[in-house]
């Protein structure tokens, strides 16, 4: 991430400045939006070829994380307008509220995968193991690894409260799509739709991390005590 910060951010080691902030923040989110994407493709492919709910399941979670550095781009360029009459500070909290955008979409694509690993429980159907598509799914996994890697780098290192919670999210996706694998494996062996009930576990841990980013950014929206070391 690194090399590609010298790459595409000009004066990248100028913090300070906001202009080199918002290119820092599109820089995430165009990395978001292109490693999404393709996880979205290639997990609902397998999804559909091995009739596994918990994959698609992911798949549609990587989908919302796409629309998540859509707003990771839109809330650094409005949050870096220049001030004006009716907003004399500037519009830094826009960040903040793209923050809890962020959470709404991912709060929304977790209740529906609720919806239909419940229904996967109820009306279970056979899983198709394949290796192929289990190293395939591992490789997933070493992407969400480096999102969250260069998110949190870029969200310490700006100071940027959405880069930190679409680090934190990728970070489930670990843990989903790793549950996912795990269940794959073990439904080859036995018989109760294990796959259903991870989808139910990962919707569950969707919906959790959708509720602590919208807590944090409401915080900071509401505008908390400033640090004592501030003040003084």
């Amino acid at each position: 991430i690194k090399l590609i910060i010298k790459r595409f951010v000009k004066n990248y080691e100028n913090i300070d400045n906001i202009d080199v902030r918002e290119e820092y923040a599109v820089l995430s989110g165009v990395l978001g939006i292109i490693n999404n994407l393709l996880l979205f493709f290639i997990k609902l492919i397998i999804g559909l070829v091995i009739n596994s709910i918990a994959v698609i399941s992911d798949a549609f979670n990587n989908l919302s994380d796409l629309g998540t550095s859509i707003v990771t781009i839109f809330g650094a360029k409005l949050s870096n307008m220049p001030p004006d009459k009716e907003h004399p500070y500037g519009h830094g909290r826009f960040e903040y509220v793209a923050s809890l955008v962020v959470s709404f979409i991912i709060f929304a694509v977790g209740l529906q995968l609720l919806r239909s690993s419940f229904n996967k429980i109820l009306n279970p159907e056979e899983v198709m193991f394949n290796w192929v598509s289990i190293i395939i799914l591992l490789a997933s996994i070493s992407i969400k690894l480096w999102m969250f890697s260069y998110n949190k780098y870029i969200g310490e290192l700006i100071n940027s409260s959405i880069s930190r919670a679409i680090a934190y999210d990728s970070l489930n996706d670990v843990l989903s799509t790793s549950a996912v694998v795990l269940g794959t494996v073990i439904g080859n062996f036995v018989s109760f739709p294990i796959d259903g009930i991870l989808g139910l576990i990962i919707s569950i841990v969707i919906i959790y991390t959708a509720f602590t980013i919208a807590k944090d950014s409401v915080h900071l929206i509401l505008g908390p005590a400033p640090d004592p070391q501030i003040v003084e």
